[in-house]
Order: C-alpha cells, then sequence, then structure tokens
C-alpha cells in the first residue's frame, strides 16, 4: 500500500475554498435569480461613497496574475446588493477583500427614461502585483 503525503499548501487550499463558497454564498446570485440586463460601466455611475479596499496584513499564497473582475447588481436606491467575482486576480485574499469593498460602495440611482433601474456593474479591481506573495 502507498502512502500519499500531500503538502499542507494543499489542506490551505481547500479549507480557502469551501470558507470562499461558505461566506460568498449569501452575496452570490442563486442559480434561478437572474442578473439585471443593463450593464453599465463604472464611467457611468455616480459613487456617493469611496472605494475603500482592506487588504489583510497577512495574505495567503498567491501572486496577483492581473486584475479581479466583478460583477455587482447595483439596486434601484443605488446599494449594491451581490457581487460575483468573475475573475480572480490570482490571490483569494485580495479577491474577497475586492468584493467586500465593492459591497461597501454606493451610486446614485441609475435612471433609464428618468426612472431609477437595478443594472449589473462589471468593473475590473487592479491591485498592485507586490500585494500577493509568492513563496
Amino acid at each position: 500500500m502507498k502512502t500519499i503525503n500531500l503538502p499542507m499548501q494543499f489542506f490551505s487550499r481547500i479549507f480557502i475554498a469551501i470558507s470562499l463558497l461558505v461566506f460568498a454564498a449569501p452575496f452570490c446570485c442563486a442559480a434561478n435569480e437572474s442578473w439585471p440586463s443593463t450593464v453599465v460601466k463604472i464611467e457611468d455611475l455616480r459613487t456617493t461613497s469611496e472605494f475603500e479596499i482592506r487588504i489583510p496584513a497577512i495574505v495567503v499564497k498567491g501572486k496577483v496574475t492581473g486584475p479581479a473582475i466583478i460583477r455587482a447588481h447595483v439596486a434601484t436606491d443605488g446599494a449594491v446588493v451581490r457581487t460575483a467575482l468573475l475573475s480572480s486576480c490570482g490571490n483569494a485574499d485580495l479577491d474577497e477583500a475586492s468584493l467586500r469593498a465593492i459591497r461597501a460602495m454606493r451610486f446614485d440611482p441609475y435612471l433609464v427614461n428618468g426612472e431609477p433601474t437595478d443594472v449589473s456593474l462589471v468593473l475590473p479591481v487592479h491591485i498592485p502585483k507586490n500585494f500577493g506573495r509568492s513563496r
């Protein structure tokens, strides 16, 4: 019988993946929920709050390889009601920090023909590459 020794990194990654599924699930859409069909850029919305990303003091292994691409549902009152990570920056902690920052943002309502409308906002969050560790 062969014994397989798995590195601790394997278990850390599994734990992080499960944690993201458990904690991010309330903020992600259910399979039967649809996103607003109107898709806008950040330039199309007026923010009423700052984008403030709080980076964890200790980040898990994962080099930043590019921007995190995030989709946000902005409701008629300008609140972000749900988010989804469309593309990772390469570091799960930094992805989650980006999602939290977007969830905390507020916008003026987006108007179509003078009426507030729910919209989907898709935006890249560019994180400096030196925030990820590659050890």
